[in-house]
């Protein structure tokens, strides 16, 4: 296969590779560009290989465009052309690794096979010249055809060499729908805890792309390759931990796993809120006098874990914040009023973006129910939704900031200390119900009649 005029990579690119091969050179698209290529997907990242040395490369396109020494102890420069960032990488070897991470000789080579050789899904490895075509020694096109993720040469030598490939293998197989084959799968499993090797960063950003994907059923995945330990060990309480009460069919590790399914697309922070939204109730469960399992208070202690987990994964404070809101508010009732949506506003700020998300994150929640009694709620979310959104329209707010009466004005009042204190929450619980309450002069009156 070459590549044709309406299947054409960047002409930057293109000319980078006219350029080595003019000054004798080898050179040939690489790694994601070529897979994506082949699987007709749109790319953004575009890598070359070459025989062509660090300083060859550099003295070569100095005057070209922009060189950024990106890698270059590894041997790979950045390109800028026509604004594009195009890696190129000289062909290369890799031995003895530590820390099953980095490899601690790195050796410039003359062979593009064995340049390929070191790489570590098949997929990944095939090589594309725009006029001699595809260069595939692993057979990669076979195995993207049998939608398969499998390893250059042996798994388990694969994986030791860099734990990184066990994430890059779950992340390919859930964002393209392949599968895992077998012999990689079961080095998987054994090879789990080699991601202790891993900076919590790294495992942070994978796991974000994983889900970003279309992979369902993505708990019981991790589960099965036996990473749910080094990924998300909070769940690992809720296996089999069953749910006596007419609301849940499931236990609820496999309930988590279907509400998380209902948020495909969802934005990251929501996806992150279903995975840990009930990880508290291991901590919660309780019996009635007849049998009843209750989880009270697992909304807070869930949100405890998850700011606990999601810190050691490095994810910045707002990030953080927002995800335990979400688990917060995920069990809050919301009445199909105005003055209960007003209410349920008022304790997140009047922040409908937040709102609906909360909403968005209880929606999928119900989904995981038992659908008879969660049907209800669910149509009580939707109307709850659209009265949110007429107040949005409407621009209807009222933060304690707004409040008709402030600190200075209860002083004037002969109110002091924590009745002061006191004084105002009770009048902003009274606006929010009341809002054309909201005067001065209403307010102090009514302030009058509580604190007399």
């Amino acid at each position: 296969m070459k590549i044709t005029d309406d299947q054409a990579f960047p002409s930057a690119a293109i000319r980078v590779i006219e350029r080595l091969n003019a000054h004798n050179y080898d050179a040939f698209f690489v790694g994601g560009c070529v897979r994506d290529f082949l699987m007709d997907r749109p790319t953004h990242d575009y890598d070359i290989t070459t025989n062509a040395l660090p300083h060859q490369i550099q003295e070569l396109f100095h005057d070209v465009c922009k060189v950024v020494p990106t890698g270059i102890k590894h041997g790979t420069l950045t390109l800028w052309m026509d604004d594009l960032p195009i890696e190129v990488t000289t062909y290369r070897i890799e031995k003895d690794y530590i820390d099953h991470r980095t490899p601690t000789k790195i050796e410039f080579i003359d062979d593009l096979i064995l340049d390929l050789s070191r790489r570590d899904f098949t997929i990944n490895a095939i090589a594309m010249h725009p006029s001699l075509g595809i260069i595939d020694p692993f057979q990669g096109q076979t195995d993207l055809k049998a939608k398969v993720i499998r390893c250059v040469g042996e798994p388990k030598e694969r994986l030791e060499e860099d734990a990184l490939r066990i994430l890059r293998a779950l992340r390919f197989s859930a964002t393209l729908r392949f599968s895992l084959d077998h012999a990689l799968f079961s080095a998987i499993q054994e090879l789990a805890p080699l991601l202790n090797f891993l900076s919590k960063e790294r495992i942070r950003d994978e796991v974000n792309r994983i889900l970003e994907s279309d992979q369902t059923h993505l708990l019981r995945f991790l589960q099965e390759l036996q990473l749910l330990p080094y990924l998300f060990p909070s769940l690992l309480p809720l296996i089999h931990l069953k749910q006596e009460t007419p609301w849940h069919l499931f236990d609820v590790f496999t309930h988590t796993d279907i509400a998380l399914d209902h948020s495909l697309h969802a934005p990251l922070v929501q996806r992150l809120a279903l995975i840990y939204h009930d990880c508290g109730k291991a901590l919660a469960k309780t019996f009635d006098d007849d049998g009843i399992a209750h989880f009270k208070g697992h909304a807070d202690l869930s949100a405890q874990i998850a700011k606990k987990e999601l810190t050691v994964l490095r994810y910045d404070k707002k990030t953080v914040e927002t995800v335990t809101t979400l688990i917060r508010y995920h069990d809050t009732y919301v009445e199909p009023t105005t003055t209960d949506v007003r209410i349920f506003l008022s304790k997140i700020n009047f922040d409908y973006s937040l709102a609906e998300q909360i909403l968005s994150v209880q929606y999928a929640d119900n989904c995981a129910k038992n659908p008879e009694k969660a049907i209800e709620k669910n149509k009580n979310i939707e109307i709850v939704w659209q009265l949110m959104q007429q107040m949005k329209a409407a621009h209807v707010r009222l933060t304690m900031k707004e409040l008709a009466v402030n600190g200075h004005d209860l002083l004037a009042s002969n109110l002091k200390g924590k009745q002061i204190k006191e004084a105002l929450d009770a009048a902003y619980e009274y606006a929010i119900r009341y809002p054309q309450e909201n005067t001065k002069e209403k307010l102090l009156s009514y302030i009058q009649r509580q604190f007399s």
